[in-house]
């Protein structure tokens, strides 16, 4: 299946772009899954924007408690997609991390534990 790139310039996987630890950059330079295959398939990318569409049609039908967590300035996906799901999931906690990338669970330090922390408080908030 020939890849494309869906993208008006080539899409390369940068690590820097997606970790701001130092250290965790490093473990993902060295993980042999983490690489950019050059673009993805048109299959794919169809795939991906139906599962997105098909999911926002149905967030108002989601009544369990939901944690909503996002760094600005993730660079996978639009933090405006979390809030938009905030805005339509009735039972929730949003928060955004300022300045955090996309792997909250990975990031500097700060922000690890204030996600964790955050992540824990809801979790007994529940029970």
């Amino acid at each position: 299946m020939t890849k494309i790139s869906i993208f008006d310039q080539k899409f390369e996987f940068s690590i820097i772009k997606h970790f701001r630890d130092p250290q965790e950059c490093e473990i993902q330079k060295d993980d042999p899954l983490t690489v950019s295959n050059g673009g993805i398939t048109v299959r794919m990318a169809v795939n991906m924007l139906d599962m997105a569409n098909n999911v926002m049609e149905k967030l108002e039908n989601i009544k369990k408690p939901t944690f909503i967590a996002s760094g600005s300035d993730d660079y996978i996906l639009d933090p405006k997609g979390c809030e938009i799901c905030s805005k339509k999931i009735q039972n929730n906690v949003y928060k955004l991390y300022d300045g955090a990338y996309h792997s909250l669970h990975v990031e500097l330090e700060e922000t690890r534990q204030e996600f964790f922390s955050d992540l824990k408080l809801w979790i007994q908030n529940l029970l």
